[in-house]
């Protein structure tokens, strides 16, 4: 990867975002994304394709609805 490459990260562990690289150094990358917000992440977060970032994303655990039936009196 190189300044000027799109590439995509993952926010909150469950939303990809695109981001285009505008600096590195080192292991770190800086990125701009949503028009004027950046980040700076290691390189080991960064994915090359939507594809690869959705298949490590951890899907959300369905939320348990509470019932007054279920508790025991």
């Amino acid at each position: 990867m190189k300044a000027g490459d799109i590439c995509y990260f993952i926010e909150n562990g469950h939303r990809i975002k695109q981001a285009i690289i505008t600096g590195i150094q080192g292991d770190l990358v800086t990125l701009r994304y949503d028009c004027y917000k950046g980040i700076r992440l290691r390189q080991s977060r960064l994915y090359k394709t939507e594809q690869e970032a959705l298949e490590s994303v951890i899907p959300a655990a369905p939320k348990r609805q509470a019932n007054p039936y279920l508790y025991l009196h």
